[in-house]
C-alpha cells in the first residue's frame, strides 16, 4: 500500500499528461466532476429526473455516491436489491448502500418480494436458515407455492479431483439405481478453468457430456498451445503440432519457411527466416534436455517461461485472464 500510495499521483499526473483514463476513472471522474461543477451536475439533474438501478447490493462506494448526486434534486429513485446476494465485494462493492437506503431516502417505500417461484419449498427452508445468521441484514421470509421437492445433499472433498470424481460417481449411481440418463443431468460450476477436472472424471468414468455455452477445457486455444508444444518436444515428427507452435508466439517463420523446413530445404527460406528456424531449434533442444529432468508440473512452468507465453496471451483484453487461469489449471 505504502509502495502504491507512493506512485499514485505521478500516475496520475502521467494519465492527465496522455488525456487519459483508466477504467477506475470512469467512475471517480465523473463523481469529482459532478461534485465540483454545480452547472454541470445541475444539467444531468434535469436529463436524468428518474433513476433505476439493479442489483444495488452490488454498487460501490463511487457508484453509490453517483446515485445519490443524480438523484438530489428530484427524488425520483428506485432500486432493487437483496442484500443477501451481493457477490462483488472483490471488486469494492459494498452490501450496506442498500441496508443503508432508507437512511439517505427517508421518504423511500419499501416492497418485499419474497415469494420464490423457482424453488422448492426444502431449498427455501434451508436458505433462510442460513440467512438467518447474518448480523446486518433486512429481514425476509422467502416462501412457495411449489411443492417439498428433494432433501438437500451434501458432501465435503478434499481437492477439485475428488470433488470431480464424486460428481462422475454419483451420475453412475444416479443412472444405476434411478435410470437417468446421461443427458437428464447437469453439472454446473463457477469458472470455466473449472471444467478440466470434471471432464478428466467423466472421460475416466467413460460418462458422454458436452458442454454448455462454452468449449471444452482440452480444446480451448491455450490449451492445445500448450499441449503442442509438449507433444513436438516428445515426438520431433509430430509436424502437426510443430506447425502450430513453431511460430508461437511470433518468430518470423512463415508458411512457405516452415514447409521448407519440414521438407529438410532449410537453405529455401530467407536468411531471417532461417536465423529463427535455428533459435527455435535450440529452444527446442534446450526445452527437450529439461523435459527429461524435471517433473511435468514444473516442466511445463518452465517452458511457459521460456516461450514467454503469458505475455503472448496479455493481450489488453478481459479474455487474457481467463486463458492465462486456464493454463494455470492445465
Amino acid at each position: 500500500a505504502k509502495t502504491i500510495a507512493a506512485i499514485y499521483g505521478d500516475y496520475q499526473r502521467r494519465l492527465k499528461d496522455a488525456n487519459a483514463f483508466d477504467f477506475d476513472d470512469l467512475l471517480m471522474q465523473a463523481v469529482l466532476l459532478l461534485q465540483s461543477s454545480p452547472d454541470v451536475l445541475q444539467k444531468y439533474q434535469n436529463r436524468y429526473q428518474y433513476l433505476h438501478i439493479d442489483e444495488f447490493q452490488d454498487t460501490n462506494y463511487p457508484q453509490y455516491l453517483l446515485v445519490r448526486l443524480l438523484a438530489q434534486k428530484h427524488g425520483n429513485i428506485f432500486v432493487i436489491g437483496d442484500d443477501a446476494q451481493s457477490i462483488y465485494s472483490w471488486r469494492g462493492a459494498d452490501w450496506r448502500n442498500i441496508l443503508n437506503f432508507e437512511k439517505d431516502w427517508p421518504g423511500a417505500r419499501v416492497i418485499f418480494l419474497e415469494e420464490n417461484y423457482r424453488s422448492t419449498k426444502t431449498i427455501l427452508a434451508a436458505a433462510n436458515s442460513l440467512i438467518g445468521y447474518n448480523a446486518l441484514q433486512k429481514k425476509k421470509n422467502l416462501w412457495t407455492d411449489n411443492g417439498e421437492g428433494v432433501r438437500i445433499a451434501m458432501t465435503f472433498a478434499d481437492t477439485e479431483r475428488h470433488e470431480a470424481r464424486t460428481i462422475a460417481e454419483e451420475i453412475m449411481r444416479l443412472g444405476r439405481r434411478e435410470k437417468n440418463s446421461p443427458k437428464d443431468i447437469a453439472v454446473l460450476y463457477r469458472t470455466n478453468a473449472q471444467s478440466r477436472a470434471l471432464e478428466e472424471a467423466l472421460l475416466e468414468h467413460s460418462l458422454p457430456y458436452i458442454i454448455i455455452g462454452g468449449i471444452k477445457f482440452f480444446q480451448r486455444k491455450e490449451i492445445k498451445d500448450i499441449v503442442s508444444y509438449l507433444r513436438f518436444l516428445q515426438n520431433p515428427s509430430d509436424y502437426l503440432s510443430l506447425r502450430r507452435i513453431i511460430n508461437l508466439p511470433p518468430r518470423g517463420i512463415g508458411k512457405i519457411a516452415f514447409l521448407s523446413y519440414v521438407s529438410g530445404q532449410k537453405k529455401a527460406s530467407g536468411a531471417k527466416e532461417a536465423l529463427a528456424i535455428e533459435k527455435f531449434e535450440r529452444l527446442a533442444a534446450t526445452l527437450r534436455r529439461e523435459s527429461q529432468k524435471l517433473a511435468p508440473s514444473k516442466f511445463i512452468k518452465a517452458l511457459l517461461q521460456k516461450v514467454r507465453y503469458r505475455e503472448y496471451l496479455d493481450d489488453g483484453s478481459e479474455k487474457a485472464g481467463e486463458r492465462w487461469e486456464n493454463v494455470q489449471e492445465l
